[in-house]
């Protein structure tokens, strides 16, 4: 049955939708259905695409990150970071920290390994009251984070009113302590979007932000009364963004397991949405089966070098120049040839109104060339001969325009 049958058939009121959808322990099956809204004004993190790093699972959390060899990756503006309950605060201060110290926007998240898609709503309000005792130790020696309450919590078979009133309890705690923005994982592994679509309007809080996690096994489930969809769809992310909450892609990456989610298409259309992107994983990934760091050597070891597997991750960022706004591929300008050999052709959207300027960065943020633009110009050529071959970024800046894209010189 599609989407839009469901939508065109069931008149909702949150009343029915509380009986049919509330389930004390959510395992039995439900009837639910979809309240729309328009997203008008869809609110933007400019947060900046990034990474996740788990550093709890080795040496009982005392490792070091490779924050030096991370700096060589401009893409890289966010890192998640995965906490483990039991390591100690000593080290968790440190990763924060250093994050901190290097630029980037830092999301911290609360993960328990043996409670993944734990629909025990203790388990949830155990991340808050952690986050309760623990906050202010970590903000005070580390410097600012935004919180992701935890990881994974909730399973396929958790219903959207059970998700919404677990959540408003654990936010209700954390709120003591923290005020900024709360990031809240989808159910079902992350994956869970019609759950949380049909949640939405019941979570009481304003300042939360969806995560999706995106892999090949990802699985869409409907209240737990639907066998699963066969993958993710363009449509379950549209369903989530007219709730006209922020969303972010809280994991990415390519499992190696069997499914039916074209990851690619999932996270390429989440970033013509402007929502922000964090690939699993720079390094701690203990899966049993492929492994899926960008670095080596893999924790206890620090990382100095990159693997096969970290093009599959660092090839979907966005570039930025540097600092922490976010510059997205946008259309204001094209440019061609794209390789280009000697010259760029730069053509504008739209004639320019007012002076401006044309710059050219390297993959570490530098400038290295730049060019002024006279007030009505519609077009631009610039000689790039003299560039080393490599990735560059090229920044447009007119007026409010501010807009970037990626270029590659060939020779």
């Amino acid at each position: 049955m599609k989407f839009k049958t469901i939508k065109n058939t069931f008149i909702v009121l949150p009343l029915l939708l509380i009986f049919l959808c509330s389930s004390a322990n959510a395992q039995q099956p439900h009837v639910c259905s979809y309240i729309s809204q328009t997203a008008t004004d869809f609110p933007k993190l400019n947060w900046g695409d990034g990474v996740n790093v788990q550093p709890s699972y080795k040496n009982g959390g005392n490792v070091w990150c490779g924050w030096a060899l991370m700096k060589n990756f401009s893409k890289i503006r966010t890192v998640r970071i995965e906490i483990e309950p039991g390591v100690p605060l000593t080290y968790v201060k440190r990763w924060i920290s250093n994050a901190n110290r290097d630029g980037y926007n830092v999301i911290c998240t609360y993960h328990k390994f043996n409670a993944l898609a734990s629909g025990d709503r203790e388990e949830l309000l155990k991340a808050a009251r952690w986050w309760k005792a623990n906050y202010w130790e970590l903000r005070n020696a580390s410097g600012p984070f935004t919180v992701n309450l935890m990881n994974e919590w909730g399973g396929h078979d958790v219903g959207p009113w059970y998700y919404a009133q677990s959540y408003n309890e654990a936010i209700k705690i954390v709120r003591e302590v923290y005020s900024g923005r709360i990031i809240i994982d989808l159910p079902g592994y992350g994956q869970g979007t019609r759950v949380a679509t049909i949640a939405s309007p019941f979570i009481t809080d304003q300042n939360i932000v969806f995560s999706i996690h995106v892999y090949r096994e990802a699985a869409v489930v409907f209240c737990g009364s639907q066998q699963k969809d066969k993958g993710m769809r363009r449509w379950h992310l549209d369903e989530l963004e007219r709730t006209n909450r922020p969303i972010i892609i809280g994991e990415f990456g390519d499992s190696g397991k069997p499914g039916y989610t074209n990851w690619h298409d999932i996270v390429n259309y989440a970033k013509s949405k402007g929502w922000p992107i964090i690939g699993w994983a720079w390094s701690g990934d203990d899966s049993p089966t492929k492994k899926m760091n960008m670095t080596k050597p893999v924790f206890p070891g620090t990382p100095t070098g990159t693997t096969d597997y970290f093009n599959v991750i660092y090839d979907k960022l966005r570039w930025q120049p540097s600092g922490k706004e976010e510059f997205v591929d946008t259309p204001d300008f094209d440019i061609s040839p794209n390789p280009a050999n000697d010259f760029l052709n730069i053509t504008f959207e739209n004639v320019l109104e007012e002076k401006g300027s044309i710059e050219i960065f390297d993959m570490m943020g530098k400038t290295v060339m730049q060019q002024s633009i006279e007030a009505q110009s519609n077009s631009l050529r610039m000689s790039i001969d003299e560039l080393p071959r490599g990735t560059y970024g090229i920044k447009l800046q007119s007026g409010d325009i501010h807009a970037a894209k990626i270029f590659i010189k060939a020779k």
